[in-house]
């Protein structure tokens, strides 16, 4: 029972303050007329704290995440156990995740390898690259060390959206609609999801509902033209190669797979409309170049008509491939917010899904793709090679001089 409700009713009803009593509260309460027990104070502003359990979700949602992590070999078996706190707090208009959870995970390997990966203290202020405390163990050092080197930073992958993803999930209701007409904090509803499931889909048995990219400004929710800034990005991909980076951002079986969306609509052709995460990311393919090169549009379903202009360029590096982002016209109180988004709903859940999306064919073809038709020219072995383009042009000349001297001695 909320105290505000509470003392409503004694002034109203008996006229008197009694508060500076506490030993009344508890015989009030049960005297309260049955109406009014069930009377709940708007949370004007969104200003009190409300909590909420995730504990539940979370177990499941890892177990479903974390089961299905696999790189180099070796993968997550099952998840022994998930246990620990796990809430949502709304404060003031801000959603914020408290968690510390003890995880335990059984991984496999080549020739029979297995053991376990534990991480006693998981935590929603903890730099995960830096501060988890990971204990492996297994049936041999070798397997031991591979896991620690493969494994665990796929592990740590899922774990970098945890937070975003149970804010997205179980934040429904914890924040009312102001009566302010000013306020800016957006909801973390999700989305209604569209019901078309394409028949090519195949989605991984650990799929649920897509994460949603949360980002709403006061100036795009009211309709007005944005202020904007250029977002640059650069990422590398460790044991990726530029072909299987560019296939796992354009082909429509994987997308389904590491975005968790198995309603996503992708063609992966130029002037293709594509529609991901439940609807709220949606654009269309301007250029495509096959392991090298993407230009897209890209806008938020809570953005109205505005749009931004992406270009991805894919690089090979030693060991890896770097991945450049470039978009456009991103409005500027949402910078921030966006390249973290870029990092924990697209590059974290590919790297961590690597080991699922080698199992998916590809629709890109292998091979060097070149720019210009000059470069082809230049540097192709096929047909248009420069040693086909030498004979033709001796070809050509002969076949001119020989009609010349033809023509002058029928003159004659």
């Amino acid at each position: 029972m909320d105290l505000l409700v509470l003392l409503k009713h004694q002034c109203e009803h008996n006229k008197k303050w009694f508060w500076c009593d506490p030993s009344n509260i508890p015989h009030q309460l049960g005297s309260l007329p049955k109406q009014l027990k069930k009377e709940t104070m708007p949370n004007a502003n969104n200003w009190h704290w409300i909590e909420r359990n995730c504990l539940s979700w979370a177990q499941s949602h890892l177990k479903n995440r974390l089961g299905s992590v696999a790189a180099e070999g070796y993968k997550v078996s099952s998840v022994s156990s998930v246990t620990g706190q796990a809430d949502i707090n709304q404060r003031k208009g801000k959603l914020l995740t408290v968690y510390d959870l003890s995880i335990v995970l059984e991984w496999s390997g080549p020739a029979g390898a297995s053991g376990t990966i534990t991480l006693p203290e998981v935590e929603h202020d903890q730099d995960l690259q830096n501060d988890l405390e990971v204990q492996v163990s297994g049936s041999s050092a070798k397997a031991v060390a591979d896991v620690k080197k493969h494994l665990v930073p796929s592990v740590k992958m899922v774990l970098e959206t945890f937070a975003q993803e149970m804010i997205h999930e179980n934040s429904k209701d914890l924040l009312q609609e102001s009566t302010s007409s000013t306020s800016s904090t957006p909801s973390a509803s999700p989305a209604a999801t569209p019901s078309r499931n394409p028949a090519s889909a195949t989605p991984s048995p650990s799929m649920s509902s897509s994460p949603l990219p949360t980002l709403l400004s006061s100036s795009t929710a009211k309709g007005q033209k944005p202020k904007t800034n250029p977002v640059n990005i650069e990422s590398d991909f460790a044991s990726w190669t530029p072909h299987d980076l560019y296939d796992a951002l354009v082909n429509p079986t994987k997308i389904r797979v590491w975005s968790r969306d198995a309603a996503a609509t992708v063609e992966a052709k130029e002037n293709a409309v594509f529609l991901l995460f439940g609807g709220n990311v949606s654009g269309r393919f301007v250029e495509l170049t096959p392991s090298s090169k993407i230009v897209q549009t890209w806008r938020l379903k809570s953005w109205s008509t505005h749009s931004t202009m992406v270009t991805i360029l894919l690089t090979e590096i030693e060991g890896g491939t770097r991945l450049e982002l470039k978009q456009t016209s991103v409005p500027a109180d949402e910078v921030d917010v966006v390249k973290r988004n870029w990092e924990s709903y697209y590059f974290a859940p590919i790297r961590a899904a690597m080991g699922q999306l080698a199992g998916i064919p590809s629709i890109t073809p292998e091979g060097n793709y070149y720019d210009t038709f000059e470069d082809q020219v230049g540097k192709s072995d096929g047909f248009f090679n420069q040693d086909f383009i030498v004979k033709t042009a001796t070809v050509v000349v002969v076949v001119a001089v020989t009609l010349f001297y033809s023509l002058k001695w029928d003159q004659n």
